[in-house]
């Protein structure tokens, strides 16, 4: 199959999806809505499980893009950082197959798939990863940091800030105003008082 043809399906298929869900989407549907036969996605991909996984990895690819944007636009660490978290929340709310990785419907959506689906969450960090290799290279943080596992805790804030969302009658406004410098700058310098401080209230 050319790859015009896969990437019709795709687009088809995380419309539906997007749209339907896993449940209510037939691949009849999608078959519909790339304006092709059922037996040409049956070419594409072996099951709607493996069609929904490959739209979701569509979609990973198209939110890591918009992110480098900002990765690629931006020098100042801190700013980079909270720029990149309030972009990839935005891009994520505007996304129901990723928003669905990052909050943990997609595993449930395809459970037999865990393996797939912990390496799309993977990818989702990649981003972040990046920014903060760079911000490391600054000298801002710590040689010694565990890029992967900073990355991890930055991407539990956007997922919390994804649920928060999620449950206000007035998301779009709270998305419009979403800022994550406070919690950046709190990451960065840490929780401890400075020593002199603890000295001098001893």
């Amino acid at each position: 199959m050319d790859d015009a043809k896969r990437e019709c399906i795709l687009v088809a298929a995380v419309k539906a999806f997007s749209r339907l869900g896993f449940r209510k989407t037939s691949i009849d549907e999608v078959a519909q809505e790339a304006g092709v036969g059922k037996g040409t996605i049956y070419l594409a991909v072996s099951s709607k499980d493996e069609l929904f996984l490959q739209a979701v990895e569509r979609e990973v690819r198209a939110f890591l893009a918009a992110g480098r944007r900002v990765v690629s636009a931006t020098d100042e660490a801190l700013e980079l950082l909270a720029t990149l978290l309030v972009t990839e929340v935005r891009e994520a709310s505007r996304r129901p197959l990723v928003h669905g990785l990052f909050v943990g419907q997609t595993l449930a959506t395809v459970p037999r798939a865990e393996r797939a689906v912990a390496d799309l969450q993977n990818k989702l960090r990649e981003n972040l990863a990046a920014a903060l290799e760079g911000a490391r290279g600054t000298g801002l943080l710590r040689e010694d940091l565990d890029i992967r596992h900073v990355a991890r805790i930055l991407q539990d804030l956007e997922v919390a800030a994804l649920v928060r969302l999620e449950r206000r009658h007035d998301a779009e406004a709270r998305l419009a105003n979403l800022d994550f410098r406070p919690d950046i700058d709190t990451f960065i310098r840490g929780l401890r008082r400075p020593l002199a401080l603890v000295r001098a209230a001893s």
